[in-house]
């Protein structure tokens, strides 16, 4: 006979997941346990490589997809210069999303809370009361930030929120099929 498994409170918000685990079943605390939760995405989600997407889902300059990594949202876009980016859907001013739509086609990514607007690269190009920003303000250094990785590799958009990954898909994918 199995031993019950028993659910202990997590510790300092480092989960002990080993002992959740028994063979051939897990707690249920695996799958409700914020902590548990708060760890899945520390190390798996804001750490490593995610499929955001394959650029035939935007086809046109302006399509974009959303996306979550993890627990933070992303826009997969064709910018008006053709290029396919994964940006951010954040604005930089105060962090509300700028695109609320899971697909379609702009030339800009409005934010609702003050109204930045963004170009289809992630520029931006538009402040209401800039003069309410000071003589430091930059435009330029404002536009919408990007995953600290991503990569194409036959037309599949990968992304990555660490520096700390694996330094190129291309070169692993083509390791593997030799």
């Amino acid at each position: 006979m199995t031993q019950p498994l028993h659910f202990r409170p997590m510790a300092a918000r480092t989960p002990d997941v080993n002992s959740l685990i028994q063979d051939g079943r897990v707690h249920s605390a695996v799958f409700t346990d914020k902590d548990v939760f708060d760890l899945e995405i520390d190390k798996i989600f804001h750490k490593s490589w995610l499929y955001i997407g394959h650029t035939s889902e935007i086809p046109k300059n302006g399509d974009f997809r959303t996306r979550v990594m993890g627990k933070q949202p992303v826009v997969m876009i064709r910018g008006t210069d053709g290029v396919v980016r994964v940006l951010l859907n954040r604005c930089r001013h105060r962090g509300a999303v700028v695109c609320e739509k899971d697909a379609g086609n702009t030339k800009h990514l409005r934010c609702w809370y003050h109204g930045w607007v963004y170009d289809s690269t992630g520029r931006l190009t538009q402040v209401p009361a800039i003069e309410g920003y000071g003589e430091d303000f930059s435009m330029e250094k404002m536009s919408l930030a990007s995953p600290a990785r991503v990569e194409e590799y036959r037309g599949f958009i990968f992304a990555s929120l660490s520096d700390d990954v694996v330094s190129s898909l291309r070169s692993t994918w083509e390791r593997q099929r030799t």
